[in-house]
């Protein structure tokens, strides 16, 4: 269990690999198979479980080889998250192009099709998504007609070209047009806005057609405009739709079809207005979550009305052992509490989520003293940014640390108190269910002071 947290980083992209090939790329290649949809996925497929499994010796999962054969892992964790994304893509494409989105309702051009693994009753959908007028999309509509809220995030505008022509010009290129092609992508959407005797002219792209674009219409309001305005220069703008990150809780049931673009006259639920969100506290539909002074955070559970104080804490000790195992060092100094006071910010807010930011710093002792037997005297500054997020009706707290680590030897955890002493652990395994005890052997025929440290997947 020592090595745990050595190179946690490929601990990190193990969990990723595996879940991705695990939950999604299996289950959902087959699932196209069985529809009809099978392009030859299975050699892929094991050549990815194949790569995973080179991972998974001794010394490359523990993290205590050299660096040499370290470099070796990332280059194949890479390989097989690269791989395991484009069939899950593919897979998701075949499986949505067989979905009746029609059962919605009235027939409309686009759908969103969604795909999740788990079995609740209702789950967070969290996609990246490209709109043409984001402003309009507060809303999805599913299968059943039920309303959901949308919390929207712009990530970032592309540009793919860029042109300034003269009028006449473009004019003679547009009557040319006898498709939705321009240069190497497809035409989906088309936007005008003049100035004086200027004209930007805004093209939504893809690689791919999305809803049906009267090309011949649009050429015929474009010319028009040429010919009876005085338009000198046209100003040319090759763009995708915004790039936006999608949040809404929507009812699980294997395929779900939300009506995603037709918006027009929706009004979200009732129940949709803004989170609750201040300076240093979150409060959702199960939780009233704060941020004390000293960087811990404290919670209540409104269902139960029950108070945690201190439940979420950081904890940083010396560590004087090797990439094997944890050994503590006596005489050091355990640092519990930041050097500078926390900033509290609130970073997202919505009808589905918020999220706010702590940042501080810790001071952090360099290293051993010259004896191995305490801590240095002298600190280094570790900045630590831990970022806090809530949903509205799941009762889920999602956590999210970022750290700089300029010291040596020591560890660093994150602290979970919990509001009892439990007798034993259940943890979630590489190959199944783990039932641990928490207690300690009293006496060890062994060199290695055993520590209540356990690996753990996705729940303990």
């Amino acid at each position: 269990p020592g090595v745990t947290s050595v190179r946690s980083y490929q601990k990190q992209a193990d969990f990723v690999a595996t879940r991705l090939l695990e939950k999604y790329v299996e289950p959902l290649t087959a699932w196209a198979s069985l529809v009809g949809c099978d392009r030859g996925s299975a050699d892929f497929l094991e050549y990815a479980w194949r790569l995973l499994i080179e991972n998974h010796p001794h010394d490359s999962i523990c993290g205590c080889s050299v660096d040499a054969v370290h470099n070796e892992v990332d280059t194949r964790y890479g390989k097989v998250t690269q791989l395991g994304h484009s069939m899950q893509h593919d897979a998701l494409q075949q499986l949505a192009e067989t979905t009746n989105t029609q059962s919605i309702g009235p027939v409309f051009d686009n759908a969103l099709v969604t795909y999740s693994p788990a079995r609740p009753t209702e789950q967070l959908l969290d996609t990246t998504v490209y709109l043409a007028d984001p402003e309009c999309f507060r809303t999805l509509q599913d299968s059943s007609g039920q309303l959901h809220p949308v919390q929207l995030t712009t990530i970032a505008d592309e540009l793919l070209f860029e042109a300034n022509l003269p009028a006449d010009a473009l004019k003679l290129m547009v009557a040319g047009m006898e498709d939705r092609s321009v240069m190497d992508y497809v035409m989906n959407d088309l936007f005008m806005e003049r100035n004086g005797c200027h004209l930007k002219l805004t093209v939504i792209c893809a690689q791919h057609a999305h809803g049906n674009v009267d090309v011949e219409a649009k050429k015929r309001d474009l010319i028009e405009l040429l010919e009876r305005e005085n338009i000198e220069t046209v100003r040319v703008v090759g763009q995708p739709a915004t790039k936006a990150r999608l949040q809404a809780l929507l009812p699980v049931g294997g395929q779900t079809a939300i009506d995603a673009f037709a918006q027009t006259g929706l009004t979200p639920p009732a129940d949709a207005g803004m989170l609750a969100v201040g300076d240093r506290r979150i409060e959702s539909d199960a939780f009233i979550v704060q941020v004390d002074d000293d960087a811990s955070v404290s919670l209540i559970d409104k269902r139960t009305g029950h108070v945690w104080q201190r439940v979420l804490r950081l904890v940083d000790e010396g560590d004087r052992g090797d990439t094997y195992n944890f050994d503590p060092v006596a005489a050091g100094e355990i640092i519990e509490a930041p050097a500078v006071a926390i900033r509290c910010t609130v970073i997202a807010e919505g009808p589905v989520a918020a999220t706010i930011a702590i940042e501080t710093t810790y001071a952090i002792p360099e290293g051993l003293g010259e004896d191995r037997l305490t801590r240095s005297t002298t600190c280094l500054d570790l900045p630590v940014r831990m970022e806090l997020t809530c949903y509205r009706r799941l009762p889920r707290i999602d956590v999210r640390l970022k750290l700089e680590n300029r010291c040596r030897d020591h560890r660093l955890r994150a602290v979970v108190d919990l509001p009892f002493t439990p007798a034993e652990s259940i943890a979630e395994g590489a190959f199944g269910i783990v039932r641990r005890s928490t207690a300690l052997p009293d006496e060890v025929d062994s060199v290695e002071e055993p520590y209540g440290t356990a690996p753990m997947k996705t729940f303990v």
